[in-house]
């Protein structure tokens, strides 16, 4: 959660992709390898913490929840990130065939092109999205 706003206190649920994953449990000196991936989070608000961080009751306390599709989606498809599930593979060997560049398969070491397809990859899939919810983009106010 932010500094400031709505907050409580929160749980998270962890996909364990098993010992021959490195990587520690949540908040272990290796949680940041790719063993555990967080696929579900419950914020149960019930203060608005102000700048100072003083704490006020909310005046209707509520439950934010959240699972990640693209997460759940790379645990069912045994993958461990979510730029390597298939609709993001197919995303990216698009954009690298128009680039003219060396299509990334999940695994594989093309770290120069890599992060380049990954970042066209989720603007496509977002723009799609906001398409889909009615946005027209436009280069109006630009």
């Amino acid at each position: 959660m932010a500094d400031t706003g709505p907050c409580g206190p929160s749980t998270e649920i962890f996909y364990d992709h098993g010992p021959g994953i490195p990587g520690g449990p949540p908040g272990s000196a290796d949680a940041d390898l790719d063993r555990y991936t967080e696929i579900w989070n419950i914020v149960f608000m019930q203060y608005d913490r102000s700048a100072d961080g003083a704490l006020s009751p909310l005046p209707r306390p509520a439950v934010d929840t959240g699972m990640g599709l693209e997460r759940i989606a790379a645990v069912m498809q045994g993958v461990h990130s979510n730029f390597d599930t298939d609709t993001f593979v197919r995303l990216k060997k698009n954009a690298a065939d128009l680039l003219g560049v060396p299509s990334v398969v999940p695994g594989g070491e093309t770290p120069e092109y890599d992060a380049a397809l990954n970042v066209i990859a989720d603007h496509a899939r977002a723009a799609v999205h906001l398409i889909a919810d009615g946005v027209t983009p436009t280069r109006a106010g630009r």
